[in-house]
């Protein structure tokens, strides 16, 4: 069912979850889902692109307590779309974009507070960038390249197009853009902040925005109580634009 509608991933995955012991309450939930999606009747739009284009991935987290359950539950959400280039912002001058990839799920990892919960879907959101990224790169300059070759490239930073990725923890975007790594309060999310941080030098990640939770695509993807127009936008009309200011942090080998 979510093939085609990002908008409704994280009601299927919180649905999912009950599936081998399904309540009363869970039944009515999915009716509610069901009534929606006839409501809302929305698709994916690829609008037309002109010009060089690049890979944004728009990263979220986020913490839902469980008390029936006496846990936690940390969700990592992420949307990748196709864009026009745009040195300073995450969007094209005009708008358009193509949504390419999107998912919602678990945290893979254990994660203990906010920062964590964000670098490490930052990081997941990553991996799965790239996936695409190498699809798009054989597309465009062929599949004669081995492995190897490839993997040569990707560490390089030599793939096209080029990853651009945005999150909405300011905390986390401060820590990468730093001068120098900072120690986090849990010592092994250090080997993280470096991973990432090399990335960015290596030109993988060609470039970190931080924008405003209003503009936040991903969003919608942990969130169930968010509105869905954002995401009702870039998938159904292809087009995102920023209200709100955002900042952006690069890194250069020395």
């Amino acid at each position: 069912m979510i093939l085609t509608r990002a908008d409704l991933a994280v009601y299927v995955q919180a649905l999912q979850r009950r599936a081998s012991t399904p309540r009363i309450i869970d039944c009515k939930r999915l009716n509610l889902v069901v009534r929606y999606a006839k409501r809302h009747k929305i698709g994916i739009w690829y609008e037309r692109l002109t010009g060089p284009v690049r890979l944004v991935c728009w990263s979220d987290a986020a913490f839902k307590a469980m008390p029936d359950e006496g846990s936690g539950l940390a969700l990592r959400g992420c949307c990748v779309v196709l864009t026009s280039e745009m040195s300073k912002s995450p969007t094209s001058p005009d708008g358009r974009c193509q949504l390419i990839e999107y998912l919602c799920k678990r945290q893979k990892r254990v994660v203990r507070s906010t920062f964590s919960a964000e670098l490490n879907a930052l990081i997941d959101a990553l991996e799965i960038a790239i996936l695409v990224q190498m699809a798009y790169h054989q597309i465009l300059h062929g599949c004669n390249q081995s492995a190897t070759e490839m993997a040569k490239t990707l560490e390089e930073g030599g793939l096209k197009p080029a990853i651009d990725a945005v999150i909405d923890a300011r905390a986390v975007w401060d820590a990468v853009a730093a001068a120098d790594a900072c120690n986090p309060l849990e010592c092994s999310l250090k080997l993280h902040l470096l991973s990432l941080r090399d990335k960015l030098t290596q030109k993988i990640l060609r470039q970190l925005f931080w924008a405003d939770t209003r503009d936040m695509i991903a969003d919608g993807m942990t969130k169930g109580g968010v509105h869905r127009k954002l995401l009702a936008s870039v998938s159904d009309a292809g087009k995102h634009t920023l209200t709100h200011p955002c900042r952006v942090c690069t890194k250069r080998a020395d």
